[in-house]
């Protein structure tokens, strides 16, 4: 190894340890930090996003950066490490960009801002929220600007979470995707009212649905000695390393499906973490490649799996036994009905998987026109509604309902909602891959055993970490670059558009 690589090394492990603590802040916070210890959080955040800041961006760094480059330019970097230095550096000139004063206060403002969300959703009041939310987009612009761009404000956000991805680059994805799926929301209003033995069973003990939230993760595969579950308002995962992996999930919900659907989601995010190769803990090469291939590992276990007749055959046994009685799951063809209808609903993470892109484009699109000064926060909460019902047909309740629901602008996450289509695309696109590679996957299903299908993920996908961007991953995976036509492929062989009516696969 050269002298200069191994310095390096040195360096992005003690910034990446600074970047874990962060993440266990995060962590601490939305899961269960004391209310008033919010102001103490803040001053710790900003102060570690402050540190973190400045050894990345240290001339010392440049330095060390400007002499590996031209280590590599002779051939002295193998492949892994020269892509390490490729993510290194990209993170340094990004870093460099931005005054220490504003990542303090980006920093400060999602604490402040987080907190801020959780009172204000609890009250269903847009009006708590909207001046830290007033703030957010200030300083969202200020990093826009700092970063610098050529078409659109949105772009270097976006560039954030999706690698070389552009505003226009996504207009074009929604584009092909967005009449479509209107249309079709309209052609399934005739779809047959739910018998009432599908309707949702519940589990109102908060107990019961932890542990039938941790059986699903352990059922395809989560490892409980290198990650935990634990509940918070919005369901989320962080990857502190592949030895530590954080899942949460909602357990205020009464409803068991729900309660394993959204687990599925949470520990795919999780597997691909734990199967990063280990030899990349403490580089930047240690996280999945963009949050687009992040979402589509979630997407692919939540909905390609977890939304399976296959699965529900074996997963209303186990849930039997573990709630006591039939419980009303009975009948797995029942469950994969109810769980596969196309129901319009105002809440993204209630959504079926028709509707859920209108809601991913209703965010996008607001998003762009918010940062780039088109609207007011204060015309927000009625411009949500509007779009919701001409999109969706539906009209929130309340806030809490609408604008309120998501945590992402309170945390400054500008530019990740794109993200979540992209996964569905590219989950798609990995799982026909998968199929074709796997004949006997919907037996193996069947019968409980996933660990066919994580050895193919993990093989394809899961343990490159960001040693190739998602574009290269798809090719090798796959075989050919991300398109939508998988995705609208696999939604054709779910509903019927011809009799406007549901039909199963």
């Amino acid at each position: 190894m050269h002298p200069a690589y191994r310095r390096l090394l040195r360096e992005v492990t003690e910034i990446t340890l600074l970047q874990s603590v962060q993440s266990l802040l995060a962590w601490d916070q939305e899961t269960c930090m004391p209310s008033r210890a919010a102001p103490t959080r803040e001053s710790q955040s900003a102060l570690l996003a402050k540190n973190t800041h400045q050894r990345l961006v240290a001339p010392e760094m440049g330095e060390l950066l400007e002499t590996l480059r031209e280590v590599d330019r002779h051939g002295q970097l193998d492949p892994e490490q020269a892509a390490h230095l490729r993510e290194v550096r990209r993170a340094h000139h990004r870093g460099k960009r931005l005054p220490g004063e504003l990542v303090e206060q980006l920093a400060r403002a999602r604490a402040r801002g987080v907190q801020t969300w959780l009172r204000a959703r609890r009250q269903r009041d847009f009006e708590l929220f909207a001046p830290v939310l007033r703030e957010m987009v200030s300083l969202q612009r200020q990093v826009a600007n700092a970063y610098g761009y050529e078409e659109s404000v949105y772009d270097p956000l976006l560039d954030e979470y999706e690698p070389g991805m552009t505003c226009r680059q996504m207009e074009v994805v929604f584009g092909e995707v967005k009449g479509k799926l209107i249309r079709w929301v309209a052609s399934c209003e005739a779809v047959v009212e739910v018998k009432k033995s599908l309707e949702a069973v519940e589990i109102p003990s908060a107990p019961q649905q932890a542990a039938l939230a941790n059986w699903a993760a352990r059922a395809i595969g989560f490892d409980f000695q290198r990650g935990r579950l634990d509940e918070s308002v919005h369901p989320f995962t962080l990857g502190i390393s592949s030895r530590d992996v954080r899942l949460t999930n909602r357990f205020s919900w009464a409803d068991p499906v729900r309660v394993v659907l959204a687990t599925l989601h949470e520990a795919g995010h999780g597997l691909y973490r734990q199967a990063i190769d280990p030899k990349y803990d403490g580089t930047l090469l240690g996280q999945p490649t963009s949050c687009g291939m992040d979402e589509a590992q979630a997407r692919l276990w939540e909905n390609m799996i977890g939304r399976s007749r296959a699965f529900w055959t074996f997963a209303r046994r186990r849930m039997q036994k573990l709630l006591g009685g039939d419980n009303g799951l009975a009948v797995a063809d029942e469950i994969h009905d109810r769980i596969n209808g196309v129901r319009p609903s105002p809440v993204r993470i209630d959504a079926d998987e028709v509707t859920y892109n209108l809601h991913i484009i209703l965010r996008f699109e607001i998003e762009r026109e918010l940062l780039a000064g088109g609207i007011d926060v204060e015309e927000l909460p009625s411009l949500w509604n509007r779009r919701m019902e001409e999109y969706l047909g539906v009209y929130p309740r309340d806030d809490a309902e609408g604008i309120l629901q998501d945590i992402h602008w309170a945390d400054g996450c500008f530019g990740y909602f794109p993200t979540y289509t992209l996964g569905n695309l590219y989950a798609a696109q990995i799982f026909a891959a998968a199929c074709a590679d796997l004949p006997h996957i919907e037996a193996q299903i069947e019968r409980g055993c996933f660990a066919p299908l994580r050895r193919w993920l993990r093989e394809k996908v899961y343990r490159h970490g960001r040693r190739f961007t998602a574009t290269e991953l798809m090719v090798r995976a796959t075989g050919k670059p991300p398109s939508s036509e998988s995705f609208l492929n696999y939604l054709k062989a779910k509903v019927s558009l011809k009799s406007g009516r549901r039909r199963s696969v």
